[in-house]
């Protein structure tokens, strides 16, 4: 699954726990996050594109800081997404498409620029490789109320979750009117809808 803060990802990723392993991407890891530390410390990039670190990447340094971000990040791909599902059954309640929401909004390049770029181009690849990719996501009202600390890198992120989903061909599931149960519920129909017999049990707790 991936979409914005606030669309009830976890929620529903928690309710297959029992069956799947619950695996997730965030902002900003290992690497960069060392060097987001440091940087806070100086004038030039004081700010609150990335809310994490209260950073915010001049723009002549955004290709630099993209590739940073993906080295830091690459590893976690490498054992969450590529090894890990060759052993076990994965639910992701964040995943690739996150991150490269992430790297968009947070360095402020420009969505088609970085998709284009070999990074961009290389992630969704390695996005495109799941087995079921799920787009959940809620009206900005909903989200707002949900997440109202986060409502400013959320506003930022929506156009580009939007634009993801429609270059991985994902599946949408609207949670602004319904109960993580029938989130849960409308997940597990769409799995049974293009796999056939086989579908995604949920765990009794």
């Amino acid at each position: 699954m991936f979409g914005p803060d606030g669309s009830g990802k976890t929620s529903i990723a928690q309710c297959f726990s029992g069956t799947h392993e619950v695996v997730a991407i965030r902002g900003t890891h290992t690497l960069a996050s060392l060097i987001a530390r440091f940087l806070r410390h100086f004038t030039l990039f004081k700010g609150d594109d990335n809310p994490y670190f209260d950073i915010t990447i001049p723009e002549r340094m955004a290709g630099l800081w993209c590739f940073l971000e993906f080295i830091s990040v690459l590893p976690i791909i490498i054992h969450k997404f590529v090894l890990l599902p060759k052993f076990k059954p994965v639910i992701a309640e964040r995943s690739i498409p996150d991150f490269i929401a992430w790297i968009i909004a947070t360095s402020k390049i420009q969505a088609d620029i970085f998709m284009s770029s070999f990074l961009g181009a290389f992630l969704l690849k390695l996005s495109s490789k799941k087995n079921q990719l799920i787009y959940v996501k809620a009206s900005l009202g909903v989200l707002h109320a949900r997440r109202p600390e986060s409502i400013d890198l959320i506003s930022k992120q929506i156009p580009v979750y939007d634009t993801l989903a429609t270059v991985l061909g994902a599946r949408i599931i609207d949670t602004t009117y319904k109960t993580t149960e029938e989130s849960v519920k409308e997940l597990s129909m769409l799995s049974v809808n293009q796999n056939g017999s086989k579908r995604l049990t949920r765990s009794q707790h």
